[in-house]
């Protein structure tokens, strides 16, 4: 066991070097030459402050080993309460640091241009510019989605856009919030907002409070996946170390900090909640259990009025309930039917939210959904792209944005598959479903992040086949912060200022 992980951390090593230096030596593309890429900064790397994310993910990858040994050696309720609640406040730290080892104007200072920048998002402009009554915009909303582009808007349903238009008003009708917002903001993202200024379009304080608020919520919510996660670990493996490791890789993730502040990130903590409900409807008695699956089908919903990736997570934790309570894709025939009425629960969880929803907006939601599909289809039909190439470069992609030495420890775990739960089998035949039909071709660093957690439990268990020793978790998390913060430096996934 000894020499399979030492074998196993070299492979870590050698392969995440040997990527880094194809990436910066430019040996190989980012994407498909000649139908998309992933931009490359041009921008030198600001030293110092990488230096000090370095030192940053050092001590992390020092403080989850730490806690790995830890829960390792005992465990309980409390204990484990407060373990979590510490990775918490490290990763919100840990997240932040690394985001500021990013170059000039790529840093926190691009809260601003991502997410007022229509060519980024646009949500907010059309937030603030096109809402004026957020109960008439909505129940117009199934006609004005029509009319929308193939690109973001057109894509999503309107969940972002009200939230966007809420912070905006909050911020304009409480100048005190706005005041306290700025003078708290950190000074790069406040940089940034200059930097906007200095441009054509200048944005009011509430705006730019606004926008600091949005980026300081991503960055947050990002950072707290790792409470659920843990949580969803604990349940699914029974195991508190090995939850444990699941949760601890998630904050250097690098599509977690590459892409923040766009809502993407966001996506995981609600992702890792719903899949939370799910393994909950497969524990404790029947009454218990088709609560909770019907709060997952209320989740599943709400999700989906935010972008429609809810909808393959919805597959994944019906998955888990059918499964039962043995939380492994078996069959037992005395659970036939509860597995039944877990999977009916979540339907009328689902069909009772999107009924509330038009009783209160006078919106049809799957009317909605409809033209969203609609739109997304009409971009491959003005983008091209070629099936046979990006059904395997998508999932080179998405190995890289887990991180290649997490993606190794996940590949590992197939040599245990009875030790994979079913949130980690569903989650896989759900993104290979994915791929093969080809409804994401490009892009999956950022549109499949809300698959990310689960796989990362199957990490997880991936890491106790060597072992799962402390030293190994460090290792990895180190590892995956290099990529990460190496990645920074050579990548660009959000507009620069």
């Amino acid at each position: 066991m000894r020499f399979t992980s030492i074998a196993v951390r070299a492979l870590q090593a050698a392969l995440t070097a040997l990527f880094l230096w194809l990436v910066a030596a430019r040996r190989i593309p980012l994407g498909v030459r000649g139908e998309w890429e992933w931009l490359r900064i041009s921008v030198p790397p600001s030293y110092a402050q990488a230096i000090i994310a370095a030192v940053a993910i050092a001590a992390y990858a020092t403080f989850a080993a730490w806690g790995r040994f830890a829960l390792d050696k005992r465990h309980g309720a409390f204990r484990e309460t407060i373990w979590t609640f510490l990775l918490a406040l490290a990763a919100i730290a840990v997240q932040w640091s690394v985001i500021e080892g990013s170059p000039y104007g790529y840093g926190l200072s691009r809260w601003g241009i991502a997410l007022g920048n229509a060519g980024s998002s646009g949500y907010y402009r059309v937030a603030r510019g096109e809402i004026e009554d957020p109960a008439r915009f909505l129940a117009d909303y199934p006609k004005w989605i029509q009319k929308q582009d193939e690109l973001h808007i057109g894509t999503h349903p309107p969940g972002l856009l009200i939230i966007n238009h809420l912070i905006g008003e909050m911020m304009d009708r409480n100048p005190a919030i706005a005041r306290f917002t700025l003078t708290n903001a950190p000074r790069s993202a406040l940089d940034g907002l200059a930097a906007i200024d200095r441009g054509r379009s200048r944005f009011s304080k509430a705006d730019r409070a606004a926008l600091v608020f949005l980026g300081a919520l991503t960055l947050l919510l990002s950072a707290l996946t790792v409470i659920p996660l843990y949580a969803l670990g604990r349940l699914s493996t029974n195991s508190a170390a090995t939850a444990w490791t699941a949760a601890s890789l998630w904050p250097l993730v690098p599509s977690a900090i590459l892409f923040q502040p766009i809502a993407d990130t966001t996506y995981p903590f609600i992702a890792s909640f719903l899949l939370l409900l799910a393994v909950c409807a497969t524990t404790g008695g029947k009454r218990r259990a088709l609560a909770f699956a019907a709060a997952a089908g209320i989740t599943i919903a709400g999700g989906m009025i935010l972008t429609l990736a809810f909808l393959p997570i919805g597959l994944i934790a019906a998955i888990v309930v059918v499964a039962g309570r043995s939380n492994r894709l078996q069959v037992d025939r005395g659970g036939n039917l509860a597995r039944l009425g877990g999977a009916i629960a979540i339907a009328v969880g689902f069909l009772t939210a999107v009924s509330a929803w038009r009783v209160f907006t006078h919106a049809d939601l799957f009317t909605i959904w409809r033209y969203n599909l609609i739109n997304h289809a009409r971009f491959y039909i003005n983008y091209h792209r070629t099936y046979s190439r990006w059904v395997w470069v998508d999932g080179i992609e998405f190995a890289i944005a887990l991180g290649i030495s997490t993606s190794i420890l996940a590949i590992l775990a197939a040599t245990a598959p009875r030790r994979i739960p079913a949130v980690g089998w569903g989650t896989i035949a759900t993104l290979i479903a994915l791929d093969v039909s080809g409804r994401n071709l490009g892009e999956i660093a950022r549109l499949w992040l809300p698959f990310m957690p689960p796989l990362l439990i199957v990490a997880a268990v991936g890491s106790e086949r060597i072992g799962g020793r402390s030293r190994d978790l460090a290792t990895t998390i180190a590892l995956v912060g290099l990529q990460t913060l190496c990645l920074e430096q050579l990548i660009q996934t959000i507009y620069p200022v």
